[in-house]
């Protein structure tokens, strides 16, 4: 069985060489094929290379983030119409909310061997349109506070690793910010708790307003500040945004939380954490299987995140749909 292994370094707190070292084990009958730079020209050809050379399985060691980056590399070349290969997830991230979702192990070992003794699952996958280019997500994804909320924790995640690698700063300052970046990624999705709470803090509601057009053709308009894309039940394992909603159903569940107030989002935030979450006349949800989303103020356009990541900003319209169970990953029997 020919493996291929992509690990990217900067995902989680485990180190690249203890990651390989326990695959190699746990694999050691296999043919395996390492790479761990996720500059993205450099993943396409190492994907494209590999499915090629008839890769029966492609492991990725990272987080949602390292998955969705794999995502679209994948996505390119199924829509050259090339077969995709199952995926295999080696948890090693922040979030890690797929391996979650699909009971992905935290032991490297035993996660790798899923391929030898596992069972394949297939799962949809979200594509996010704005104007002639196209992304793909797996997970929860959204805008507004959500996407704002992604937005600050990933750049604070950057910018305390660009300090902690700088070696023009003094000692004790790369020191710091070594301590510092470490702190953050132990954190995992608490991170997110913190940048939520700011986000909320600084929200400007005035002038936020969008348009929703679903494909039987039903409008609504909305000012929801909250507007949650979900591809299953839990957002960063804590926070359950779509309790009945399944990564394999077709349908891509919308969640709208229209609080206006500091006050009433925090206290709708709270039910979400606590799983109490119920539709009302502020929260409303909906299944479907492709939708629109439009700025109605050219001054508050769209910028949308999709498994943790930022996928598009500035967007003047978002159009969304899910491709039923188009991607396949090893999972325990």
């Amino acid at each position: 069985m020919k493996v291929s292994i992509l690990i990217n370094p900067k995902a989680g707190t485990i180190k690249e060489d203890l990651i390989e070292k326990k695959i190699s084990e746990a694999l050691f009958r296999c043919e395996l094929s390492f790479h761990r730079t996720l500059i993205n020209g450099s993943m396409d050809d190492f994907i494209e290379n590999e499915i090629s050379g008839k890769s029966d399985v492609l492991v990725v060691c990272g987080g949602d983030g390292t998955i969705n980056l794999t995502l679209q590399s994948l996505m390119k070349l199924r829509n050259k119409n090339q077969q995709m290969p199952p995926l295999c997830i080696i948890r090693s991230g922040t979030a890690n909310d797929l391996a979650h979702e699909i009971g992905i192990t935290e032991r490297i070992d035993e996660a790798a061997r899923v391929i030898l003794e596992g069972k394949e699952k297939k799962i949809d996958i979200i594509e996010v349109t704005s104007g002639t280019t196209k992304k793909y997500m797996l997970t929860n994804g959204g805008l507004g506070v959500p996407a704002e909320t992604a937005d600050k924790a990933n750049k604070l995640r950057s910018f305390l690793q660009n300090l902690s690698a700088d070696q023009n700063r003094s000692s004790f300052a790369q020191i710091a910010s070594q301590v510092s970046y470490g702190i953050v990624r132990k954190l995992g999705s608490f991170v997110y708790i913190a940048m939520l709470l700011e986000t909320l803090r600084v929200w400007e509601q005035s002038g936020w307003h969008l348009d929703l057009e679903f494909k039987d053709g039903k409008k609504i308009t909305t000012i929801a500040p909250f507007i949650l894309i979900n591809n299953q039940p839990y957002l960063g394992k804590n926070f359950l945004t779509a309790p009945y909603t399944s990564n394999n159903d077709g349908l891509i569940n919308l969640l709208l939380i229209e609080s206006t107030t500091r006050l009433s989002q925090l206290m709708e935030v709270a039910k979400v954490y606590q799983g109490n979450l119920a539709e009302s006349d502020i929260v409303k949800s909906y299944e479907v299987p492709e939708m629109t989303l439009r700025s109605k103020n050219p001054q508050r356009k769209i910028t949308f995140f999709g498994d943790g990541e930022i996928l598009f900003r500035e967007a003047d319209e978002i159009s969304i749909r899910c491709l039923p169970q188009a991607l396949t990953i090893m999972v325990r029997e």
